[in-house]
């Protein structure tokens, strides 16, 4: 008997099935992996392009040193965290408030042993700046480089991550330190003729 009483079935609840909570885990699983990838790449780039900012910035700093000393610093004066100066007539001229570090960690195939920024200076006419890239940037190859005074990036005659090595592909073990081979592209070697020289 109706007494105009309506019942009203329970609705049943919406609920996503097993199979869509799978679907929606992985998608969010493969967002985020990319996202945590390509914020990976965006700081390794940002690494490299404070390396070579900071080589340009140490070889203007080097040339203005030069100008007034008739030669560039000796090793001893290159140290991390110090300033390039030199007294002339007197005055204290400062070429580089505080000669950077290499930002860290390192990247690539680069180690955490040359990833610093190392100077050398044979005599005060030359000098040279070993510093490493994770990938390549703009024309700078990736791997150790080494800046001169004529040159913002070269061939590192210390570079052992070739393949094939120097030695072994221009067949004179004896020239190794003094680099038998020329670096033409990234990872590529060719033999310079009649005597293997360095690619500075």
């Amino acid at each position: 008997m109706n007494f105009g009483i309506k019942i009203n079935k329970a609705k049943k609840p919406f609920a996503f099935t097993l199979v869509e909570l799978l679907v929606v885990i992985a998608v969010i699983a493969i967002v985020a992996t990319l996202s945590i990838l390509a914020f990976q790449s965006a700081r390794e780039k940002s690494r490299d392009a404070k390396r070579i900012a900071d080589i340009q910035q140490l070889r203007m700093a080097l040339e203005l040193y030069y100008n007034d000393a008739s030669g560039y610093p000796p090793v001893s004066a290159f140290i991390a965290g110090e300033a390039i100066s030199y007294v002339k007539n007197g005055n204290v001229k400062t070429y580089i408030n505080k000669i950077p570090s290499a930002p860290v960690p390192a990247d690539g195939d680069c180690t955490s042993q040359n990833n610093s920024y190392s100077y050398s200076s044979e005599n005060p006419s030359t000098y040279t700046i070993n510093y490493c890239l994770g990938n390549q940037s703009q024309e700078v190859p990736k791997g150790l480089n080494l800046a001169t005074a004529t040159q913002f990036y070269s061939l590192s005659c210390t570079d052992t991550t070739w393949t094939p090595d120097p030695a072994t592909y221009c067949g004179d073990a004896t020239q190794t330190s003094n680099c038998n081979a020329t670096r033409t592209t990234a990872g590529t070697l060719s033999c310079s003729s009649p005597t293997p020289v360095c690619n500075n």
